[in-house]
């Protein structure tokens, strides 16, 4: 019984572990993108 308990409950903490890993990455990586786009813009007005 005690090695049946950590196995289903080790499921359940991969998924909620992966569903904030993807909720995670794809957050910063826009706000990357944004600050990117920015700097970019930046770079190009300073150049001209």
């Amino acid at each position: 019984m005690p090695k049946d308990i950590p196995q289903p409950v080790n499921p359940p903490t991969g998924a909620q572990e992966q569903k904030s890993q993807h909720k995670g990455p794809q957050e910063p990586l826009s706000g990357s993108k944004r600050v990117k786009q920015e700097n970019h813009s930046r770079h190009n007005n300073g150049e001209g």
